[in-house]
């Protein structure tokens, strides 16, 4: 419902630092599909605090398609800070594969498809990336 996030809002009008409210919001967002929203949200969160993994790591994700270098940029950040998280690695590895570097992706999803064998999305990228090293022998 739009009106559920009005207490939200009001909020964040208050108390505009604080950051588990401001990601409940970009999640809430993230969930309805308000990309636009979401990133809004997650661009002030990185703001604040630059090395808040999860902002970069979501603000990577929607950005793969329409900003990839950023979007790369943010990943390769979000990794540095946080080099064993699978989720961090699965982003990564999707962006460094969709930016046509197969090779860093590869290991990268190794990673993630290693620490996360029950995750079907992780599991395709995985997968993809497979592919697309065979397909280039």
């Amino acid at each position: 419902a739009p009106r559920a996030v009005e207490p939200l809002l009001r909020w964040l009008s208050r108390e505009p630092d604080d950051a588990d409210a401001r990601h409940l919001l970009a999640d809430h967002y993230l969930g309805r599909g308000q990309d636009e929203d979401a990133r809004e949200q997650l661009e002030i969160l990185i703001r604040q605090t630059p090395n808040d993994v999860v902002a970069l790591n979501n603000l990577a994700w929607l950005l793969r398609e329409t900003d990839k270098d950023r979007a790369e940029q943010l990943a390769v950040q979000a990794r540095a800070i946080a080099p064993d998280n699978p989720a961090v690695a699965d982003t990564l590895g999707t962006i460094l594969l969709a930016n046509g570097k197969v090779a860093e992706a590869l290991a990268a999803l190794k990673r993630a498809a290693t620490a996360l064998p029950d995750d079907r999305s992780v599991q395709g990228h995985y997968a993809e990336a497979l592919r697309r090293v065979e397909g280039s022998r």
